[in-house]
């Protein structure tokens, strides 16, 4: 018996949340408001390919509460650097 569009739609988003949860990630805090954010590493990976202007900085992004810069708590970058930020070492 065939499966409706609808009922294969929800399978299929269900199948995207499970790969998503399993997906490793990196934590980043917002050096501005101390919020924390966590990126799944293939992003930060991919943001760190593509901008090899500055090998010394890992990705940073933009925090979604106030606009400040994000770090990640603990990184290695696809260099072999390691990225580490703690709270109020800015």
């Amino acid at each position: 018996m065939p499966v409706s569009k609808k009922r294969k739609k929800k399978t299929q988003g269900a199948n995207q949340r499970k790969q998503a949860i399993n997906q490793p990630i990196v934590r980043y805090i917002c050096t501005s408001c101390g919020a924390e954010e966590e990126i799944p590493l293939s992003v930060v990976k991919t943001f760190d390919e593509m901008d090899q202007s500055n090998i010394n900085e890992p990705p940073q992004f933009d925090c979604e509460s106030c606009g400040g810069l994000m770090r990640p708590e603990k990184y290695t970058s696809i260099f072999g650097k390691v990225f580490e930020y703690k709270r109020g070492s800015d």
